[in-house]
């Protein structure tokens, strides 16, 4: 189990100084980037694209950075820095599941904080 939450609604509002519009908005954003993001991330693993994929996931770190989203952050950055270091297909594979598992976290869970007050 990960120690990190799924969505951290008050993390992203502390982000956005509080903003609850902004950060609705941008999680939206970020949800609608998401369920693109998940063939396109397969497709470069199963064609090894590594630099393509490097390029896509630091897109992903960074769409993310302002949505409270610590998980998909953390599994981001694990597999941003084993791009950047050139780590085996051994280890990329696995942290390219991990990301499109914490992406399909994030669809499931995103909807409750877009249509609802928390």
């Amino acid at each position: 189990m990960s120690v990190y939450s799924v969505i951290d609604w008050p993390a992203s509002l502390n982000i956005l100084s509080g903003n609850e519009t902004l950060a609705r908005d941008l999680l939206g954003l970020l949800l609608n980037e998401l369920q693109g993001m998940k063939p396109q991330i397969t497709a470069l693993v199963e064609t090894k694209q590594l630099n393509t994929l490097g390029d896509l996931i630091h897109k992903l770190r960074g769409g993310s950075a302002y949505c409270g989203v610590p998980q998909l952050q953390q599994s981001c950055l694990a597999l941003e820095t084993a791009i950047k270091a050139k780590q085996s297909w051994e280890i990329i594979v696995p942290l390219s599941s991990t990301v499109i598992k914490d992406i399909d976290a994030v669809i499931l869970e995103a909807p409750k904080y877009l249509s609802a007050s928390v």
